[in-house]
């Protein structure tokens, strides 16, 4: 695992965090194209409770790297 976040992996202290999305706290978010079910990682997002819909972050606050990936789409 790379030791700071660089799409498409978060570095190994945050991803130890990621959470299932049915939790609170860091999960990852995704986009799907539905005409050919691929699936985008657009970046990570904080909830404080289950129904939260979050807070998505624009840098990782464990390793400082920028993780705004939802601005800058993947090609």
């Amino acid at each position: 695992m790379p030791i700071k976040c660089t799409l498409p992996e978060f570095c190994t202290v945050l991803n130890s965090k990621i959470e299932d999305a049915n939790h609170k706290g860091f999960v990852s978010i995704h986009s799907t194209n539905l005409n050919n079910g691929e699936q985008r990682l657009l970046g990570i997002a904080y909830k404080t409770s289950v129904r939260d819909p979050g807070v998505m972050l624009n840098f990782c606050p464990f390793c400082g790297e920028r993780i705004d990936w939802f601005n800058n789409p993947q090609t």
